[in-house]
């Protein structure tokens, strides 16, 4: 599943591939199992 957010470090635009991400503006990565989570779930 793909979604696209807002990295919560640098407001860059980031894709969700399978619910992980990592920001290519700033570097910051998170998946769905990191606790807690710091990206929305909106």
């Amino acid at each position: 599943m793909l979604e696209i957010k807002e990295c919560k470090i640098c407001n860059h635009d980031v894709i969700i591939i399978n619910c992980h991400y990592t920001c290519r503006n700033c570097g910051f990565s998170e998946n769905c199992h990191d606790l807690p989570h710091i990206i929305d779930d909106d």
